[in-house]
């Protein structure tokens, strides 16, 4: 069946509430972190950026890190890489940070990268259509990858979390939701079930002193748990809070809640099959019949933005660079 998308109905935020660190005699900082976004039902569970959707976890938790990231523009910068150079349509050069090493202790070079990422290509369901490589060369600190025809987005795509980079000489340490890995970010997990993970901060990270010596990461089946978790401190911190439940939070000097504005949507399709749907003035009076503004106030209690498209107004091609109709249900009588 055909659809249209016609509207983005709101920009959804993302929040994050929570108490400060724990701090012990010794002066040892501890950080739990509870989430319903981790499970063996959202694909992300264990550590493994080549299984699923794991990769996500991989990087959330401080394990794992991807050659190139995206900033808050959406523009890709390098991480684990410093430089690129697209040498033809098929081929780019890809020159690596020096200085460092997994968490197994090896360092990383260009030789680790490139076994990483051909057992991502071997085994991943998505990886090999997106990157489209060929073959892959390694010198020192520079790794070169040929495609299988022109791919000028195989940059974005190696910011993909399932392109964190791991060491292959490790493996990968048990299976599915308990799946752990040697990367190269700011914490090692001592620990990995599809339910719990238990970090410790990496004394060699490159990137610097990790403020926080040890995070552990529960999993919650519902919202309602979460919440009862972050009232009685048996966690510290949190993200996606269901909307109903923010006014517990509010106003509370125990709390701190932070929120952004991201490209997660509530949106809506017209079924183009439809031959009452075909017709323009028809399309154009649901629209005028969407209180944006009354849905996000009300059902999301103020934690929405009406969105014109699909992407925040931080993003130069964002919700300001879009036009469409406003809320108006008696111009929509008129039309219909």
């Amino acid at each position: 069946m055909k659809r249209k998308i016609f509207a983005a109905l709101l920009t959804g935020t993302m929040l994050i509430a929570g108490l400060s660190t724990t701090v012990f005699a010794d002066g040892e900082k501890t950080f739990v972190y509870g989430t319903t976004g981790y499970s063996e039902e959202m694909g992300d569970a264990g550590l493994n950026p080549h299984d699923n959707y794991s990769g996500w976890s991989a990087l959330r938790y401080g394990v794992g890190e991807t050659l190139f990231k995206y900033n808050d523009n959406m523009e890709v910068e390098p991480w684990l890489a410093t430089d690129y150079e697209f040498v033809d349509d098929t081929t780019v050069k890809i020159t690596l940070r020096d200085g460092v090493k997994f968490s197994s202790g090896r360092t990383m070079d260009a030789e680790a990268v490139k076994e990483c990422l051909e057992d991502l290509i071997a085994v991943h369901d998505r990886a090999p259509y997106d990157l489209k490589i060929d073959h892959i060369e390694a010198d020192d600190l520079t790794l070169t990858i040929y495609t299988t025809e022109p791919c000028p987005a195989i940059i974005n795509y190696l910011g993909d979390p399932y392109g964190a980079i791991i060491d292959m000489d490790y493996g990968i340490q048990g299976e599915g939701g308990s799946a752990n890995v040697a990367g190269t970010g700011p914490y090692i997990a001592e620990k990995v079930t599809p339910t719990q993970i238990d970090l410790v901060k990496n004394e060699d990270y490159w990137g610097g002193e990790v403020n926080v010596d040890k995070v552990t990461v529960k999993s919650f089946a519902d919202g309602s748990a979460l919440t009862a978790a972050l009232q009685t401190g048996d966690i510290q911190g949190t993200y996606g809070l269901q909307y109903d439940n923010y006014s517990l939070f509010d106003g509370n000097p125990d709390y701190t809640i932070n929120s952004c504005a991201t490209s997660r949507c509530f949106f809506g399709q017209f079924n183009m099959d439809s031959e009452i749907v075909q017709d323009q003035n028809v399309r154009k009076a649901i629209e005028m019949g969407i209180d944006k503004e009354g849905f996000c106030s009300v059902i999301m209690e103020g934690r929405g933005i009406p969105a014109k498209g699909a992407f925040p107004s931080s993003f130069t091609y964002g919700n300001d660079a879009v036009e469409t109709v406003s809320y108006d249900p008696e111009e929509a009588k008129k039309l219909l």
